[in-house]
């Protein structure tokens, strides 16, 4: 629905700005279905519904990651900004489509982890992980997207590779997702103090 109203296109109507409210409505929607989309498609493991949309607009933009550099811009900007990697990501590594001019996979994976490390060089001190800070929600799951990610990048790697250097890369990311998981679930459990015992009272209906 989201491409058959050319939500990943800019607007046919030439009254209507890519800065305007509409404008920026049209962006927030696409990015949306561009998020829910491609997670559904990674844990299903098939590709994604958009992806003819999205390959033509990663083609002339690739992930735009420092056109999102702003005085500061919302994180769910940065999501959509990251989404945009992960899906080049899945589109070379997973679905076997050609999106860049690497040659080997060792430039595809240098492209795709600048793609990465440019769009992390962007982002905000305020939606970064800091020693001794408790983050909020939403910096909580902008930076476990990030690992996952990372952990995207070099999966297929470690397959072929085992002892290789993608390994330790791999294990970190996931190591550090898992330390998010659980700051998170504790955030989750410090919101909602009732939760555990009303699962408890549910189960023993």
């Amino acid at each position: 629905m989201a491409q058959d109203m050319h939500l990943h296109e800019d607007s046919h109507d030439g009254n209507v700005q890519p800065q305007s409210e509409e404008g920026r409505l049209r962006q927030n929607v696409w990015g949306v279905c561009t998020i829910l989309d491609l997670l559904l498609s990674l844990q299903m493991g098939r590709p994604q519904s958009c992806s003819e949309a999205l390959k033509r607009r990663l083609a002339s933009s690739h992930s735009r990651a420092s056109d999102v550099d702003i005085n500061p811009s919302p994180p769910f900007t940065y999501a959509v900004s990251l989404c945009h990697v992960i899906s080049m990501i899945n589109f070379n590594f997973y679905l076997g489509y050609t999106m860049t001019t690497a040659q080997t996979p060792s430039e595809l994976l240098m492209q795709l982890r600048s793609e990465l490390d440019l769009w992390h060089h962007c982002l905000p001190v305020q939606y970064r992980i800091s020693i001794g800070h408790q983050p909020r929600q939403d910096v909580l799951e902008i930076n476990m997207l990030y690992h996952v990610a990372i952990i995207l990048l070099y999966r297929p790697i470690c397959r072929e590779q085992p002892d290789s250097q993608a390994t330790d890369i791999f294990l970190e990311a996931a190591s550090s997702f898992n330390v998010l998981l659980e700051t998170y679930r504790q955030t989750q459990t410090v919101a909602s103090p009732n939760l555990s015992g009303n699962n408890y009272d549910v189960s023993h209906t």
